[in-house]
């Protein structure tokens, strides 16, 4: 989450270190406030601000284009900022005259280029497994984001322009935050208009979610749309801690476990299925050009388990940032705190560009 100026004067070092790319924080106009989560609630998207002027941004990419590097722009086109508690929209939804205060405040505070009719109604917060259910792409998260009408002209038109102002400043990708929160039919068409590289934070472990996404849009050349690997950060954290007999069993019945533990319906492991002793034990690459990671800004940031991922601390995880350095295919995301703090991840990297050259 660094400021552009600090991009462009650390763009040879980052380029020296080994690294493809570096990943901006969203560049839109934002909610006050240093914390990192200000970033995700957008307030305005046809201004640069916050982490610095176009102009920074602009040198920014000029610097990293010099040194050999791309920039990944992250883009927050599932909702914007919040502006009303749950429970105010809980309340609102039995009281009439709340309810439109709250809209009108929508109005107020996203105009002049959004209104309340460009936001999903009715409102609905995302409780328990309906954060992977099939309402999750039209709730408003847990009762507080402000979720956009995701397809509509309007919305689709000021979130292209903002593409297409990112891509003239030098940005080259794109990361789609709450990608699982989105219709894939509607990432395609952001994909599409964008004609370059780009990935969707798919936060979850259950592949049948992911190929929703990877099937469902493409990238210029044909090639799927990447999405964040978390089964594969969840598969080596247990793999490195317990041995390959915590990972000992058939697929679809582990991370059904996994699913079952996540949203509290309990239930006991499957059963060892003997792939160690048969020489048949794979990490479960969720596709050639994943993105992979040991430790996100998801589960180092956020106070909740993530399937495990959330209190896995920089001394373990670096192994398992090491590994996924060492292999030659899918794309990496490491945060600059971890390859500070650890020689072996630095000594992968090398090794990397190495491998790769």
């Amino acid at each position: 989450h660094w400021p552009f100026g600090e991009v462009q004067r650390r763009a040879q070092e980052i380029a020296a270190a080994g690294f493809d790319a570096v990943q901006l924080s969203p560049a839109q106009r934002s909610i006050q406030g240093d914390q990192w989560w200000t970033r995700y609630q957008p307030v305005r998207y046809e201004d640069i601000h916050g982490l610095g002027s176009e102009h920074d941004l602009r040198n920014a990419c000029e610097a990293c284009s010099k040194a050999g590097l791309k920039v990944l722009g992250d883009l927050v086109f599932n909702h914007m900022q919040v502006v009303a508690s749950c429970d105010e929209w809980r309340r609102a939804q039995h009281d009439h005259g709340h309810l439109e205060h709250l809209k009108r405040r929508l109005s107020e505070n996203l105009g002049p280029t959004f209104n309340r009719n460009d936001f999903q109604w009715p409102w609905k917060p995302l409780e328990g497994e309906e954060w992977d259910g099939p309402n999750r792409m039209e709730g408003w998260g847990c009762g507080e984001w402000s979720e956009l009408r995701g397809g509509s002209e309007k919305v689709v038109a000021v979130h292209t322009a903002h593409i297409e102002k990112l891509k003239s400043c030098g940005v080259s990708g794109f990361r789609f935050d709450a990608a699982k929160h989105m219709r894939p039919e509607h990432i395609s068409t952001y994909v599409s208009k964008a004609e370059v590289y780009a990935f969707g934070e798919v936060l979850s472990i259950d592949p049948r979610m992911q190929r929703e996404y990877t099937e469902g849009a493409r990238l210029k050349g044909g090639a799927p749309l990447p999405t964040t690997d978390f089964l594969l950060a969840v598969w080596l954290r247990r793999f490195l801690e317990g041995g390959p007999e915590a990972v000992d069993f058939d697929f679809d019945a582990w991370v059904q476990h996994l699913l079952d533990v996540e949203f509290g319906r309990g239930g006991r492991p499957p059963q060892k299925v003997g792939l160690v002793d048969r020489g048949k034990l794979e990490a479960p690459v969720l596709a050639r050009n994943s993105v992979r990671f040991a430790r996100n800004h998801d589960t180092v940031c956020n106070d909740v388990p993530f399937y495990g991922l959330g209190k896995w601390g920089q001394d373990g995880a670096q192994v398992a940032a090491a590994w996924l350095l060492a292999a030659h295919d899918g794309s990496v995301l490491l945060l600059a705190d971890d390859v500070r703090g650890s020689a072996l991840i630095r000594e992968a990297l090398a090794y990397r560009k190495e491998l790769r050259a």
